[in-house]
């Protein structure tokens, strides 16, 4: 197990913290002045729920500062707080991604909703701008397709974006996915006839 001592002094009041697996023990020695005496408390209070290890107890921790000194299982930081942790799939939805090297989570970029990385064309799911959904198209968040792509409505609990997927090899625009026997094309590649 792993034990951390700290000492804390002022003028009259002695503490030192004692943090074992997922509590933390608090002792204060506290020195009257006149008297000389000396008394000791030992007071014993858990960590905050995403914490393994902590420097403070739940009691003097909250949902912006959790004062974790290390994660549970399963829990990660967070870059601009690494004294909270958070459950995976908590911090994805916050518009982060998991650094699967540092095991930190990390800002998306501002156009994603979710990504896998920090890029721009790292985008997994998009918000939407000025009240219209958003495309996704090769990782990057658009107010179009491209050519040669057309866009699949994406419904989810949380947003609705669209998708673009790649039209028929022969097709420059489509309106839909296609195959040799129904292409779907709008538009034809330089040198391709479209049937009517």
């Amino acid at each position: 197990k792993l034990i951390i001592i700290l000492w804390i002094q002022n003028i009259i009041h002695w503490e030192y913290k004692v943090i074992v697996g997922e509590v933390a023990i608090i002792y204060e020695i506290s020195q009257e002045t006149y008297s000389k005496t000396c008394e000791i408390k030992l007071i014993i209070h858990p960590c905050y729920d995403s914490c393994k290890t902590c420097s403070l107890s739940e009691k003097n921790s909250s949902n912006e500062n959790h004062n974790c000194l290390i994660c549970k299982e399963e829990y990660y930081p967070y870059f601009q707080k690494p004294n909270n942790c958070y459950f995976k799939e908590d911090g994805l939805k916050l518009n982060w991604y998991l650094d699967d090297i540092n095991k930190t989570f990390y800002n998306c970029d501002q156009t994603c909703k979710t990504c896998s990385g920090p890029n721009i064309n790292n985008c997994l799911s998009c918000y939407k701008k000025n009240n219209l959904l958003m495309y996704l198209d090769n990782g990057l968040c658009k107010e179009n397709c491209s050519p040669g792509y057309y866009p699949v409505l994406i419904t989810g609990s949380e947003n609705n974006y669209y998708q673009c997927h790649e039209c028929y090899i022969n097709c420059k625009t489509c309106s839909d996915k296609g195959n040799k026997d129904l292409m779907n094309c709008e538009t034809c590649k330089d040198n391709q006839i479209k049937n009517s």
